[in-house]
């Protein structure tokens, strides 16, 4: 079971494009889930087993945080993938238009063969 449900978060992960923020979204909600209960448990269990109420605060925020966390590490590879990628096209958009600038300064002197070989299959007198 354990081994289906971690593939299957590793699908979701892989599939989502917006799962660091789903998971932001989902440690928060646990925060405030947790203080949300905290506030309504301090009339009656709290009164009566205030270290246990402490402790399931503690786990709860604990398991937020954990979320929380590992949508962080998600969004940083995300953006470190994202960075990389964008310095690939940087320097590929770079090699382009150094090819583009050469082929201009070759450009006219191309053109000016071009011409002459013209001429010559024409009969024509060269200028």
């Amino acid at each position: 079971m354990d081994d289906f449900v971690a593939q299957g978060l590793l699908a979701f992960l892989e599939d989502a494009s917006d799962a660091p923020e789903v998971l932001w979204a989902a440690g928060l909600a646990m925060i405030e889930r947790a203080v949300s209960e905290a506030k309504e448990a301090r009339y009656g269990r709290f009164r009566h087993y205030p270290a246990g109420q402490l402790r399931r605060l503690r786990r709860d925020l604990s398991d937020g945080l954990k979320l929380s966390r590992l949508a962080v590490v998600l969004q940083e590879a995300d953006t470190a993938r994202g960075a990389e990628l964008d310095a690939e096209l940087h320097a590929a958009a770079a090699a382009a238009a150094g090819a583009a600038r050469r082929r201009a300064q070759t450009m006219p002197a191309q053109l000016a063969r071009l011409e002459k070989q013209r001429r010559r299959r024409e009969g024509l007198p060269p200028e």
